[in-house]
């Protein structure tokens, strides 16, 4: 704490603030002239509280004592603080009231609260893209009180609009939700001076702002008719799809505009239209096709059969079938240029309506076939490159200087080897002149950028961050020691002892990061002959980077004469010598784990222990946690190496680094390296692909090698697929991506529902066939290469769906294929290893019925639905709750429900009370303490039917929670007999789909022990009713999927006798009729040997 902040705390407490209500904010002293400027130079810097890490937790730590912190931001605003200043230190609504906030910010003046309103209103201070953000409630209240112009901001007005939606009665994202409205009043009396401001800027209709226009106009807050110009401007200037669809759709549903109205206005809307996006086509085109003039109907036909859609295109050939006038001369011309290619297209229904319209319009035009993509020929894999020697900078102060920007304009996370080199040429220009070093570091700033970020830590005089920090005596229990893994440790260890060592242990011998064992041995005794400590993290590297496939026995002596010490980050030496502790790990070295299948086909690294000989270094390899060992760290390894999946910033750089590897890439780092490209982050798209092409050249991609299904579920879906398929096909890669193709069809066969995406696939397999077979004639490629075995088995199935069809159009262009030998062999039928998947009593567990009937209700926010639970606790049938789990941490790890009062909306935590037989609400989530912080203490109470009801339902809603509920399933947090209650309580809701969730089912196998009741209680109430709900089709297919097993539970008695005969299945085979359900539930019964 500064001299000047201590100063300023004792005003603080000399002129009442600390001890007051914050109620009493406007009329507390604020001193004299002298003391509101001594105060003002203390809150005007630094901050009130920093982050401590300990272990895995995070938390904030005060360093203005007791000092409140709301308080004293009041008072920082009424002694002068700046308006960046007070944006800075003013906290949420829990911190300080919206209201009393607006209202002690406004004694400041309109500049002021013009230069705060522009200050708070930003995307980053906000939880989601339209919840309000932290300072909502202040900057609108401010431009309202003091009257101010209407910012021209998005951010604001995205502010007003949250506000705005809650005064009309609309749902909003208002955050926290205790925060409050603002009067309904205030938000009327300048509520069109907003809308006009926020469509003048394009405030985005996808959040609440859309919905506010029409209910505004609905309310009577403004006409109708400049709602509806307002719309039409909004709509015009539109710059996301998304935007324009909510447009459109307010056009014709909230504001009403009939037919007549919107052909009036077809010249405003061919604009928008021209898009050629599915919904704005077909909210508007049809009524300018049908009742347009001649032009304006044929530009608007024209423009709308551009649209993807199929029902987008059927909806505007039938408005043009409709259209009493027939298009005739120019017009009719100008449309069946547009027809054209719909009439010889692959949709059957669409071609003979744009036949019929040109048969109409008596105009005759030439056959224009769809565009087709011309083919590339494949190109011969090249030789495997030889890596180059890694070649260190020109050592002086402005090369260093200079490679320190460039790394600092990099996003976080990109390593590769110009890290290395960086580092490398600070400790060279250090160690000649360590007064030059540091000033050509002095341009860095704070950041987390790879090889800089320590540098700029020392360059500010601030602790580097990623320096160990270890436990020390009298701290409190609960901490633990933060030691970072091998590269920032690295780093930080290079730039505490910057320039104190004559060279890196850790520079790599060669660009793909590998060390060479004799380079390590030159580095050592360049340290003994310096009488040199080396560091203990930057030697940890240089171990995990050793080729020991080039270690020998001279070496080894080498190792074993090389005495050098090593010091840790704390200045204590270690017991080991740096070439006794090479020796060590040369001979019992950290090896590479293989991949292993788990119970639900997903490929794991298996379980790895750490080396003996690194027992002795801080564990900077935690090989039970996630991310270790990546190929910047273990540059020799393959598939056992951590890939990223491509979605960050800088994994464009960690690509590229990939594609400097000595060996080919193996299967799963190619597959990783291919299926980056379907959904990169938008920095690091260009460098990936470029990543890949670098991969190709070097001969490290080889045809064939890449394996998709060892990515689990980060395996890419079909259209990505296909679309990198084209792309890289088209960069001489077909060789790569042809096999992935036809496998991805053979997944898609075995798969519960066809897969996503294989209509593209299969069009794509089509589109690269002729430069195959020209691969093949050329002998490029072996002629098995269009064999196309699962293309085949598609093609044979019946129907005429895209992909089947287009698997049909390529297997008539196919040679016969080649039969494999012993392909006539019927394959055995798997065994099943119970205790694997279903150990006895894996399903069994503690059950609380707490008796609790619920109902459910069903929701809307934006395109997203919600579908919480409504009940009553039996002992205060008055008081109702609605829950939606859309976050798991209160009732996996505390057994409490998160749920609200209907009537106030007021927020309790429901947990069940061994002692009572009950559940028992309390306003407090810690009860113990009588506090909102997590539950602090005690035994964690287990989950009820009710509350299991409730994680099971919100697989119903358009939240996250898959992947919760997953991990409750896998850590047994109830039983299956739970699931059975509250699934037969659920079935009947009418919010309440079984399809949806059944993806657990699917994705883990082990679920099956504890869910299997959700197929026989839903097949069981499905039987009851006259017809099949429309969900029993896919609760069906996954009972198929898993039949195998659920056969082999309830030989085994693992499924109880009751349940194991799936009461109402036989009824449901039973009934007359050749409907897909039916038929699925006959092959059930014998697939579950109960027929």
């Amino acid at each position: 704490m500064t001299d000047a902040l201590t100063r300023s705390l004792e005003l603080f407490r000399d002129l009442g603030w600390a001890d007051a209500a914050q109620a009493g904010a406007l009329e507390l002293s604020v001193g004299t002239e002298a003391q509101r400027r001594e105060a003002r130079i203390g809150l005007q810097r630094g901050d009130w509280s920093d982050w401590i890490i300990e272990g895995n937790t995070l938390t904030r730590e005060s360093v203005v004592g007791t000092a409140d912190h709301g308080m004293l931001a009041l008072f920082a605003i009424r002694v002068g603080a700046d308006p960046q200043r007070a944006e800075a230190v003013l906290g949420g609504p829990g911190s300080v009231p919206d209201h009393l906030a607006a209202e002690v910010l406004a004694t400041r003046g309109p500049e002021f609260a013009i230069a705060f309103t522009a200050r708070a209103c930003r995307s980053n201070r906000r939880p989601w893209e339209h919840a309000t953000s932290v300072h909502a409630g202040r900057a609108v209240r401010l431009v309202h009180h003091h009257e101010l112009p209407v910012p021209e901001s998005v951010e604001y007005l995205k502010d007003w609009a949250v506000y705005a939606a809650v005064a009309l009665g609309l749902e909003a994202e208002l955050y926290p939700a205790d925060r409050g409205p603002i009067e309904t009043g205030l938000i009327r009396s300048r509520f069109a001076d907003h809308l006009r401001t926020g469509v003048a800027v394009g405030a985005p209709a996808t959040g609440p702002f859309g919905g506010v226009l029409a209910a505004g106009a609905e309310q009577g807050w403004i006409e109708r008719d400049e709602a509806v110009s307002l719309a039409l401007d909004a709509l015009d200037a539109a710059q996301r799809p998304g935007d324009r669809k909510v447009w459109a759709g307010l056009l014709v549903g909230s504001l009403a505009l009939t037919d007549a109205e919107i052909a009036a206005r077809a010249d405003a809307l061919v604009g928008a239209i021209s898009h050629a996006e599915a919904p704005v086509v077909t909210a508007l085109a049809p009524a300018i096709i049908e009742h347009g003039d001649d032009h304006q109907a044929a530009d608007v036909l024209s423009l709308s059969l551009a649209a993807k859609s199929g029902a987008a295109r059927r909806a505007v050939l039938d408005a043009a079938l409709r259209r009493v006038r027939p298009l005739t001369g120019d017009a009719a011309a100008t449309a069946v240029i547009a027809l054209s290619p719909i009439e010889s297209g692959r949709d059957g229904s669409l071609a003979k309506s744009a036949k019929a319209l040109r048969e109409r319009w008596g105009v005759d035009t030439e056959h224009v076939p769809e565009a087709a993509i011309a083919s590339t020929p494949w190109q011969a894999a090249p030789e495997v490159w030889t890596v180059p020697r890694f070649r260190p900078s020109v050592v002086s102060p402005a090369a260093l200087a200079e490679a320190a920007g460039i790394l600092a304009s990099r996003p976080d996370g990109a390593e590769d080897v110009e890290v290395d080199r960086f580092l490398e040429l600070a400790n060279a220009v250090a160690r000649a002149d360590a007064a030059a070093a540091r000033a050509a570091l002095r341009g860095l700033r704070p950041n987390w950028s790879a090889g800089v970020s320590a540098a700029a830590d020392s360059v500010a005089g601030t602790r580097i961050r990623m320096l160990d920090r270890l436990v020390q005596p009298g701290d409190d229990d609960w901490r633990s020691d933060v030691v970072f893994g091998p590269t920032p440790s690295r780093e930080a260890a290079v730039v505490q002892r910057l320039g104190e060592v004559p060279v890196l242990l850790s520079t790599p011998s060669w660009d793909d990061l590998r060390i060479a064992p004799y380079d390590l041995v030159e580095r050592l005794q360049a340290y003994r002959d310096a009488d040199a400590t080396s560091s203990e993290a930057d030697l940890f590297l240089a171990l995990l980077r050793l080729d020991l496939t080039l270690v020998e026995r001279r070496h080894l002596d080498a190792f074993a004469a090389l005495h050098v010490p090593v010091v840790l980050q704390s200045g204590a030496l270690m017991p080991i010598a740096a070439g006794p502790a090479a020796r060590a790990y040369a001979l019992d070295p950290l090896l590479e784990p293989a991949l292993v299948q788990d119970e639900d086909g997903d490929w794991r690294r298996e379980p790895t222990a750490l080396p003996a000989s690194l027992a002795q270094f801080p564990r900077r390899i935690d090989t039970t946690r996630y991310g270790w060992g990546t190929p910047v760290d273990v540059p020799t390894w393959g598939d056992g190496a951590f890939s990223g999946d491509g979605l960050e910033a800088g994994s464009g750089y960690e690509w590229r680094q990939l594609a400097r590897r000595k060996e080919p890439l193996t299967p799963r780092l190619a597959a990783r390296m291919l299926w980056g490209l379907g959904s990169p982050h938008p920095r690091a798209a260009t460098d990936m692909f470029e990543g890949v092409l670098e991969a190709w050249d070097r001969g490290l991609l080889r045809p064939g090698v890449a394996d998709l299904a060892l990515l689990g579920r980060g395996a890419p879906g079909g259209a990505q697929l296909a679309r990198v398929a084209l792309e890289l096909s088209e960069a001489g890669l077909g060789s790569v991506v042809w096999p992935l193709l036809d496998d991805f069809v053979g997944q898609s066969l075995g798969a519960v529902r066809m897969t996503a995406g294989t209509a593209e696939i299969v069009e794509a397999i089509g589109t690269l066939l002729t430069a195959a077979a020209d691969a093949v004639a050329a002998g490029l490629a072996d002629p098995s290469t269009l064999d196309l075995p699962h293309t085949r088995t598609l093609a044979g199935r019946p129907g005429s769906s895209r992909a089947v069809a287009a698997a049909k159009a390529i297997a008539g262009r196919l040679p016969e294929p080649n039969p494999a030998p012993g392909s006539d062999v019927a394959a055995p039928r798997p065994s099943i290893d119970l205790d694997a998947i279903w150990p006895d009593g894996d399903s069994e567990g503690p059950v609380v019925d707490d008796g609790v009937r619920i109902a459910s209700s069903s929701h809307t926010r934006g395109s997203k639905r919600f579908v919480p639970l409504e009940f009553a606790l039996p002992e205060a049938p008055a008081v109702r709750y609605r829950a939606l789990m859309s976050w798991s941490y209160a009732l996996d790890r505390e057994g409490q429900l998160d749920a609200d009062t209907i009537e106030g909306d007021e927020r309790r935590w429901l947990q069940w009370d061994d002692a009572l037989d009950r559940i028992i609400p309390s306003e407090f989530r810690d009860r113990s303490t009588s506090t909102d912080g997590p539950m602090s203490n005690g035994p964690v109470p287990p989950l009820t039917v009710l509350m299991v009801a409730v994680v099971l339902a919100s697989l119903c809603s358009d939240v996250e929670s898959r992947y919760s509920v997953d991990a409750m399933v896998a850590n047994r947090r109830f039983s299956a007999e739970s699931v059975r209650l509250a699934a037969a309580r659920l079935l009947p809701l009418p919010d309440i789909s079984p399809a949806r969730m059944m993806g657990s089912i699917e994705r883990e196998l082990r679920a099956l022990p504890v869910l299997w009741p959700l197929l026989t209680e839903s097949v069981r109430y499905a039987a009851s009713q006259s017809k099949p709900p429309s969900w029993l089709n896919r609760v069906l297919d996954v009972g198929l999927l898993r039949a195998p097993v659920l056969r082999a539970a309830a030989a085994a008695g693992r499924i109880p006798a009751e349940h194991a005969v799936w009461p109402g299945l036989a009824e449901l085979a039973s009934r007359s009729g050749s409907s897909a359900v039916l038929t699925k539930a006959r092959k059930l019964v014998i697939e579950l040997g109960l027929g």
